[in-house]
């Protein structure tokens, strides 16, 4: 299944957008004016945070065509609901929405929370 390798290509791409500073704006952090235009740290920020985030999204997905596969039907819709959220938010964040990053927040929380339903569900067998 692509789902664990999704999960490991999340997990490094969070690590490596770390160090990446993401400069202020779109009233994130609170009270921050921003700066106009974007710093090669912002950049990469986003450069592997995108990544990331697709092969977060891409991993509810697969786990819910493989539970399609095999029958588990809960399974395999809250694997699709979960994507589906966090694209909504993900997509939502990105275009400037009200309180995107308390949004994005949420939403990272929700796939990330199903993934660890998943992954206990898959532990027990």
């Amino acid at each position: 299944m692509w789902a664990p390798r999704l999960v490991a290509v999340t997990g490094i791409g969070l690590v490596l957008a770390g160090p990446f500073v993401l400069q202020g704006g779109g009233g994130f952090p609170v009270g921050d004016p921003g700066v106009p235009g974007m710093t090669a740290s912002t950049i990469g920020h986003l450069v592997v945070g995108t990544i990331a985030f697709a092969a977060l999204i891409a991993a509810n997905f697969v786990a819910g065509h493989h539970y399609s596969r095999t029958g588990q039907a809960r399974l395999a819709r809250g694997s699709r609901l979960a994507g589906a959220v966090f694209l909504a938010g993900d997509l939502y964040s990105t275009a400037g929405g009200y309180a995107g990053p308390l949004v994005l927040a949420v939403t990272v929380l929700v796939a990330m929370g199903w993934l660890g339903v998943v992954a206990a569900v898959e532990r027990r067998r």
